[in-house]
């Protein structure tokens, strides 16, 4: 869990510095938001290659059927 220091807020300073403290060393990195954009930034557009999803509707040929049944490629012992 990644929290940029700068987009989180808690009503005192202190409950908000402890709360960061906590973060950082129970559950998580607390970095600036400059970091973490230059992150995100950095990641593939297609971190899987060919295997990205597409966020596009399968074609109908590629969806499963409920007409056939499953192809089984392994003997179960």
């Amino acid at each position: 869990m990644v929290v940029p220091e700068e987009c989180v807020w808690d009503r005192g300073i202190l409950a908000h510095k402890a709360n960061l403290f906590d973060i950082q060393m129970k559950c998580g990195d607390v970095v600036s938001r400059e970091s973490t954009e230059e992150w995100i930034l950095s990641l593939p557009s297609t971190p899987f290659g060919e295997k990205t999803p597409t966020r596009r509707m399968p074609e109908p040929e590629e969806m499963p059927s409920m007409d056939t049944a499953p192809r089984i490629t392994e003997a179960v012992a």
